[in-house]
């Protein structure tokens, strides 16, 4: 999978995760009775949100660490210049 793609994927389960979090730790306003984010569902999203976040984040550290290890054209480039790498990743990946 494509650093970029990882790197997206990953910032959207942390934020979907950070909002289920705020709503299951909601007491105030809408959640007065303390039900928000209770049921069974708001649990598996949490779980499958969190889950999903933390494997993502896992395979950019090692998709970095084999960057920084390998000895390929593009890992130079990326020990050379991290963000000029990854736009030029990400500039195939729009343009082709």
């Amino acid at each position: 999978m494509k650093f970029v793609t990882v790197a997206v994927f990953m910032s959207l389960f942390w934020i979907l995760f950070d909002q289920l979090n705020k709503l299951r730790t909601a007491n105030k306003g809408c959640c007065r009775n303390n039900s928000c984010g209770k049921n069974q569902w708001d649990s598996v999203l949490w779980s499958i949100s969190l889950a999903l976040a933390i494997i993502l984040t896992l395979m950019m550290v090692y998709k970095i660490y084999q960057m920084l290890m390998s000895n390929s054209t593009t890992a130079k480039m990326f020990r050379r210049s991290p963000v000029r790498s990854v736009a030029a990743e990400a500039r195939e990946m729009v343009f082709g």
